[in-house]
C-alpha cells in the first residue's frame, strides 16, 4: 500500500453497532470513504497488529481491504482505518454451517495462505467472521481482516502460540484441512523467510510513534531477525 499524499483525517466517528469485541469505533473520513477503526484506547498494541498482519497479507498475496492511519483534528492519537468494503457477503461463526461450502468455493487458494499467516503471527480468532467476499469487477474475491486477536496482542517478543490450540483459528483450520481437503500453501511461508532482516522495523518504522510506544521493539525484531525462521515458521509447519 502507498502512503496517501495528504493525511486522512476522521469527519465523523459513530459506535460500531456490527462487528467484533474490538471493533468499537466506525469513521467517515474526509477521502470520503468510511472505516473500521482500531484504536489505542481500545488495547495499546491494537493498531499495530492490524498495521502488520495487513501488510503481512500483502506479501503472501492475500487480499485486504485497503487500509490507513486516520488522523483526528483533535489531537487524539491516529488510529488503524480498514476500509469497509461496500455489499460484502459474510459468513457465521460456524464452520459446520451449510453455507460455509458456497461460501469458500473458488476461493480455497486464498485460504491455504491465510491459516500459515495466522499461525507465523499466532492469531486465534481467524473464523468465517473475519472473511469477507466483496465484489470487483471479475467476480468476488475473498478478503482477510482482523489482526486484532494476534501477534504481540498476546504477549512480546512475538506473540504466544500456546494460544492455537483450541482457538477459534485451529477450529477453522481442521475443518478446511479435513472435511474441505485444504492444503497449507507454504510458499507464503517461504514469502515471509524470504523478507529482509529489517522489513519488520520499515514496517513498524512507517506508522505513527505512539502505536508502539509501548512495545519492545529490539526484542520484537530481534525476534523478527534471528527466530523468525527457525522458530516460528518451523512451529508453523508442524501445526499445519
Amino acid at each position: 500500500m502507498q502512503p496517501p499524499l495528504l493525511p486522512i483525517y476522521v469527519a465523523h466517528e459513530m459506535d460500531a453497532t456490527l462487528g467484533g469485541i474490538d471493533l468499537k469505533r466506525i469513521a467517515e473520513a474526509d477521502d470520503g470513504h468510511t472505516y473500521a477503526v482500531k484504536r489505542i484506547v481500545d488495547h495499546p498494541a491494537l493498531p499495530l497488529c492490524e498495521w502488520v498482519g495487513y501488510h503481512l497479507c500483502r506479501i503472501v498475496g492475500v487480499r485486504t481491504p485497503d487500509f490507513a492511519v486516520l488522523q483526528y483534528h483533535d489531537g487524539t492519537d491516529p488510529a488503524f482505518g480498514s476500509r469497509m468494503v461496500i455489499a460484502p457477503r459474510e459468513i457465521e461463526r460456524d464452520p459446520t454451517n451449510y453455507q460455509t461450502l458456497s461460501f469458500f468455493n473458488g476461493h480455497l487458494s486464498t485460504v491455504a495462505k491465510v491459516f500459515p499467516l495466522d499461525a507465523f503471527l499466532a492469531n486465534q480468532d481467524r473464523h468465517g467472521g473475519n472473511f469477507l467476499l466483496a465484489p470487483t469487477s471479475t467476480g468476488r474475491s475473498l478478503l482477510a481482516i482482523d489482526f486484532s486477536r494476534a501477534w504481540i496482542r498476546l504477549g512480546e517478543p512475538f506473540g504466544s502460540t500456546d494460544v492455537l490450540p483450541g482457538s477459534q483459528t485451529d477450529r477453522w483450520w481442521r475443518f478446511f484441512k479435513h472435511c474441505l481437503k485444504v492444503q497449507p500453501d507454504l510458499a507464503a511461508l517461504q514469502r515471509i523467510a524470504q523478507l529482509p532482516d529489517d522489513w519488520l522495523e520499515a514496517v513498524v518504522s512507517a506508522a505513527p510513534h505512539c502505536w508502539s510506544r509501548c512495545v519492545d521493539l529490539p526484542s520484537t525484531y530481534d525476534y523478527w531477525r534471528h527466530h523468525r525462521t527457525s522458530d516460528r515458521i518451523e512451529f508453523v509447519k508442524l501445526w499445519l
